[in-house]
């Protein structure tokens, strides 16, 4: 069998890590561990147990917590310290299941591989927390992160925060958990195009953001899009748009109380 160094280990003998000592229940060898572990289905609970139960030197040993994680990413939570820093290790956990990241350690250099963060934003979203600070100013980063959890904008510099194309992406996926972090002023709210789609997906939540004094107020397909999806929409119209009657039509079609912003001496 080939012969497998320990995650914290810094020559054939494994190093006792800094546990406390207790009954060991499960495998004390690694060749026990190989044994029970090949036993087990992807996925099940009992190779959690498995490897918390092991002998401290199965726990250290890299080739046994990354077969274990292979089969149950959250097996990380009981692994060493070392092997919470195992690139490998890591990624391994979390394909197998996206909440394993809650495991990793947080302040490893890893988190300033650009390549590595890459891999783990594309599985769990929410990872972006932990990158270093250059990466949550990456694009690249940023868009993989949020394509995967609109959420993650949260942990985006805030200059995509007041992305138009980020902002979209990250409510598109994941709505209003995604939209509590996109930046509510600005010139984005000004844009045609980035406010009706925001408000086609966020409904009034949108519209009660958009600069009522912007000049899209006065484009006749602007305000008619905007009252085919929130009538209420009409009252913030240019004047002699309020007296047009498609976008009337239209307005009160949405919602019948639009009504009363109808410019009074609007004839049709």
């Amino acid at each position: 069998m080939e012969e497998v160094t320990p995650c914290c280990s810094s020559g054939p003998e494994p190093v006792m890590c800094n546990m406390h000592l207790a009954p060991v229940l499960g495998p004390k060898s690694v060749e026990e561990f190989q044994d029970s572990l090949q036993k087990l289905t992807d996925g099940d609970s009992s190779v959690y147990w498995l490897l918390s139960q092991s002998a401290p030197n199965v726990k250290n040993n890299r080739g046994c917590v990354l077969a274990a994680v292979k089969k149950n990413g959250l097996a990380l939570d009981v692994a060493s310290k070392e092997c919470k820093a195992d690139k490998e290790i890591v990624l391994a956990a979390v394909k197998q299941d996206s909440d394993a990241f809650s495991y990793v350690d947080n302040f490893n250099r890893m988190w300033h591989d650009k390549h590595f963060v890459l891999q783990m934003v594309g599985m769990q979203g929410s990872a972006l927390q932990f990158a270093n600070v250059t990466l949550t100013e990456d694009r690249e980063v940023v868009m993989a992160a949020i394509l995967n959890k609109g959420s993650a904008l949260q942990y985006a510099d805030a200059s995509f925060k007041a992305d138009k194309d980020v902002a979209l992406a990250a409510v598109r996926n994941e709505g209003d958990a995604a939209f509590s972090h996109v930046t509510k002023d600005g010139v984005m709210w000004k844009d045609k195009a980035f406010v009706l789609s925001m408000v086609e997906l966020q409904g009034g939540k949108a519209l009660d953001h958009i600069d009522k004094a912007a000049d899209i107020w006065k484009a006749h397909d602007f305000v008619l899009r905007m009252v085919e999806m929130q009538g209420n929409a009409h009252k913030f119209a240019d004047a002699p748009l309020k007296a047009d009657k498609k976008i009337v039509v239209a307005a009160v079609k949405e919602r019948g109380d639009a009504l009363e912003f109808v410019e009074k001496k609007a004839t049709f």
